[in-house]
């Protein structure tokens, strides 16, 4: 069953970017990442932008597409449900979106190369003036892994002569992406956010501890992710079971949906901890759910450097991490790391002792002097466009 989707479009700027393979699918990294470059306000710039998305999934939130309309941009859902033709589908879908409308832009984001190649080529055959490519990741998640890992080491190598920019979340990310020649070309773009909205306030912790029934002795672990193999629950599960065993005022909040939610909820049944378990689903005050957090946990089998920890940061929260997770996510000491295939019992320590030795503060300041304020950044993903194209 196939189902092509079109919002909105106003197509009177004079710059146009063509993101690829963005979608508002659990509110990710990547979609906040674009929203917040949507958001920025810039003092410089002559040239206008407008931001349209190709993307191979409808948008989940209605709100999510009424902003991309109210900012002069247009949804292209190009959807098919098999998956083993998408690529070749997608192909042909996004040379015939681009035969249509003039992009002086297509930005590809994606987590492996096999992708990025696919609708690069696309991008290329059209004549696409400039075409950047953007790594997000650092692994490869669902399922058929060792059939997409042999595909994106097959295609990896022809991403230098497809791209004309390249970019990454992160170190990690871009090695992950790039063969070592295009890594030293590669521009690392911090994943931004509003450090304003997620600044310690208590008032706010108040709120939220009481809106979720969390006592005052009562130790909150958080979590914000999809559902999915990539952020580990079955794992994270395991450890705060561990936790709360030497801890037994403690809950732990799960925001987020996905296909593994099931399977989460009756794994906290059977270790009979659902009780002490909120599954909060999607949010749009995660800013204000991390007040109410104590310690953020994140397990994930690999990231490519994860909004959601720098956002944790924002909210002042200790964060106990993944060592797959590149360093580069710790800003200013408050994140640890640990090996997953260290025993869960030894995270459960490690997060009663990272709980006693770091005290909660607001963390602003020095989230601006990392340079992860999206109010103050260097340079906006705008001004990278208009600057793009002026070279």
């Amino acid at each position: 069953m196939r189902s092509d989707l079109n919002y909105g479009g106003k197509m009177n700027k004079e710059i146009r970017v063509l993101e690829v393979n963005i979608n508002d699918i659990g509110q990710g990294g990547a979609w906040a990442f674009i929203k917040n470059a949507m958001n920025a306000t810039t003092k410089d710039i002559k040239s206008n932008v407008v931001f349209d998305f190709f993307t191979l999934e409808p948008f989940e939130n209605s709100s999510n597409i009424s902003f991309v309309e109210d900012n002069g941009g247009k949804i292209i859902v190009k959807h098919t449900s098999n998956k083993f033709l998408r690529q070749i589908k997608t192909y042909f879908d996004l040379r015939s979106v681009l035969k249509q409308k003039h992009y002086d832009i297509v930005h590809i984001h994606s987590d492996v190369a096999f992708k990025m190649f696919v609708e690069g080529c696309a991008a290329k055959r059209e004549k696409v003036p400039h075409i950047i490519m953007h790594s997000h990741c650092a692994g490869i998640d669902r399922g058929h892994r060792i059939i997409k890992a042999i595909a994106h080491n097959i295609c990896k190598p022809f991403l230098g002569y497809i791209g004309t920019e390249f970019f990454a979340c992160s170190n990690k990310a871009a090695r992950w992406m790039y063969k070592k020649n295009i890594c030293k070309k590669v521009r690392v773009i911090n994943n931004a956010v509003d450090c304003e909205s997620f600044a310690y306030n208590q008032s706010i912790r108040n709120e939220y501890r009481k809106l979720f029934g969390i006592k005052d002795n009562e130790i909150l672990i958080g979590h914000v992710g999809r559902f999915m193999f990539q952020k580990n629950h079955e794992y994270l599960i395991n450890i705060f079971n561990e936790f709360h065993r030497k801890v037994p005022e403690s809950k732990l909040m799960l925001i987020g949906e996905g296909e593994l939610e099931s399977d989460v909820k009756k794994q906290t049944k059977e270790l009979g901890i659902d009780n002490c378990v909120i599954f909060a689903g999607i949010r749009k005050d995660v800013n204000k759910c991390m007040q109410a957090m104590d310690l953020f946990l994140l397990p994930s089998r690999f990231e490519g450097l994860p909004v959601v920890g720098i956002e944790a940061q924002a909210a002042g929260l200790p964060c106990l991490m993944a060592d797959t997770i590149t360093k580069e996510t710790d800003l200013f000491g408050l994140v640890y790391f640990m090996s997953l295939n260290q025993d869960t019992e030894l995270w459960a320590e490690k997060m009663i002792e990272v709980l006693n030795k770091v005290k909660r503060q607001n963390t602003y300041h020095k989230m601006v002097e990392s340079g992860y304020d999206i109010s103050l950044n260097k340079e906006s993903l705008k001004e990278i466009y208009v600057n793009v194209i002026n070279r």
